[in-house]
């Protein structure tokens, strides 16, 4: 029996109480996850421009701007967006990760935080059976600009899926449009844990 995928982000009592979690149970995580990524803007010292893709509220992108980058948000949930704009959010706009409404060399950084956790619940919704599911992603720079020059990204699901599904999952893979702003465009591999 398949289920039918629902995006529970873009229910609007969803979006009006997402916020709130940064005051309770959110709190925990968001101190680290914040830790984290100072050190690593620390590491870009010459960026001054940021895109965060899955921008949600807004809450870390208004973060990313108290931290002085000029910074801009897309996400595909309405609601949240609706959200992010009363909240007193940088531009946010409503955008697909895989079809970027920008030019190439528009941002220094981009960042997808709090977007890879719904890929296994998008596996079981679809009858997908994932163990361990991951994503490894491996980039080369280019010197003048620095930025990221080209992207391979490596999905690995385990157990191995049934041929069905392998096929299905190849198909939404050749079928996806990738614009980016990279220097060329990503080498996306699907590669299947071997038994």
């Amino acid at each position: 029996m398949r289920r039918s995928v629902v995006n529970r982000f873009a229910n609007v009592d969803t979006a009006l109480g997402y916020e709130a979690l940064y005051e309770t149970t959110g709190r925990r995580a968001d101190r680290p996850k914040k830790a984290l990524l100072r050190r690593l803007l620390a590491c870009s010292t010459q960026a001054s421009s940021l895109l965060a893709i899955g921008c949600g509220t807004g809450h870390l992108t208004r973060w990313f701007e108290e931290l002085g980058l000029q910074t801009a948000g897309l996400a595909r949930s309405l609601p949240m967006l609706a959200e992010a704009i009363r909240l007193g959010s940088p531009p946010c706009m409503h955008s697909d990760a895989l079809a970027l409404p920008f030019f190439s060399d528009a941002f220094d950084l981009v960042v997808l935080i709090m977007a890879l956790e719904f890929v296994a619940n998008s596996c079981r919704l679809r009858d997908v059976s994932v163990e361990r599911l991951s994503v490894e992603v491996a980039y080369e720079e280019t010197p003048k600009p620095r930025r990221v020059g080209a992207m391979e990204v490596a999905i690995r699901i385990e157990p191995e899926p049934s041929e069905e599904v392998k096929q299905r999952l190849l198909g939404v893979a050749r079928h996806a449009t990738l614009i980016n702003t990279l220097a060329r465009p990503p080498e996306v591999e699907i590669c299947f844990a071997e038994t």
